[in-house]
């Protein structure tokens, strides 16, 4: 579960997210979207390099750094759209928007 302190950096800092591709790591810039629920999403096209490599290795680590030099690292498994609830996608969807 996500404390406040760790919601707070990934609503105000860019963060990273690493995968990797044939044991070679892969580090993007991400603006995650966290919902009321603490769930954090990370929005992207399907037919992008880092959506294919999340499909072939899902587990991933996304880091970011406050004004503080406080250090988020969360370590996981990224679920693909398709595994989600409808209503819970529409929900973000209408926040994101």
């Amino acid at each position: 579960m996500l404390d406040s302190a760790m919601i707070s950096i990934l609503k105000t800092q860019v963060c990273f997210l690493g995968t990797s591709h044939d044991n070679v790591p892969r580090v993007r810039p991400m603006r995650p979207f966290v919902s009321e629920e603490g769930t954090v999403w990370l929005i992207s096209y399907t037919d992008t390099e880092k959506t294919r490599e999340i499909e072939a290795n899902n587990t991933v680590e996304l880091c970011a750094v406050d004004e503080n030099s406080n250090v988020l690292r969360l370590q996981g498994k990224l679920a693909g759209e398709e595994k989600l609830p409808l209503e819970e996608k529409e929900k973000v969807r209408r926040k994101i928007v």
